[in-house]
């Protein structure tokens, strides 16, 4: 069978069950994660009154190339083969490394919030945070026919398929991170994509080549 998963960045080490989780460090609770969140669900923010060029500037910002990052890139030795894998298992190469909001700090390098009063900035930090501590995982199992080529983004083959999404709490504890399930794995009726923040700036689509 063909299986896929995907999971939001961070949960990497974490171990299971609740022992120490009371003692864990304070949630994070209902803030809009800057590094993450779709377009849609910045917009919506800003019906309360904030600059409305400021979304395009986070889109912008987390688009940009990380030079710094690229440069560590570069210089390791290039994997040739390893390039074709990845080609193969996501259908295009890995994108260059995005600049990212380290901390809510770094909101003072977009010109429309410098320009915003203190008490106006002070409410959007209120909203906002660069990290997340609930994630959606989702898992995704098919058998595709041996002859279906895929001819376009977002097409998923014919035939029987499987979708699998959980919840969970990664909790940050004096023992160490903790993967504490909020919901249990349920079928859905769908496929998660992520829809990138400028999906009119992509190349055109090419085949992934199995090997």
């Amino acid at each position: 069978a063909e299986a896929g998963a995907a999971a939001a960045a961070g949960l990497g080490g974490a171990a299971g069950g609740l022992k120490g989780a009371a003692e864990g460090e304070p949630a994070i609770g209902a803030r809009i994660n800057l590094n993450t969140a779709p377009r849609p669900v910045l917009e919506g923010m800003f019906e309360s009154g904030f600059p409305d060029e400021l979304v395009g500037e986070i889109l912008d910002y987390r688009n940009e190339v990380d030079e710094e990052a690229l440069a560590e890139e570069e210089s390791e030795e290039y994997d040739p083969e390893l390039a074709e894998f990845e080609k193969a298992l996501y259908g295009e190469r890995q994108e260059e490394p995005k600049l990212y909001f380290h901390s809510l700090e770094d909101l003072t390098k977009l010109p429309s919030f410098e320009r915003m009063d203190p008490v106006r900035q002070q409410e959007f930090r209120d909203l906002v945070e660069v990290r997340s501590d609930v994630f959606s995982i989702y898992l995704v199992a098919r058998v595709p026919p041996a002859d279906w080529i895929q001819e376009r983004r977002y097409q998923e083959p014919p035939g029987a398929v499987l979708r699998l999404r959980a919840v969970f709490w990664r909790r940050r504890t004096d023992q160490g991170p903790r993967f504490i399930p909020i919901q249990p794995w349920r079928e859905v009726p769908y496929t998660r994509w992520r829809v990138p923040d400028f999906p009119e700036d992509l190349p055109p689509f090419e085949p992934p080549e199995y090997f």
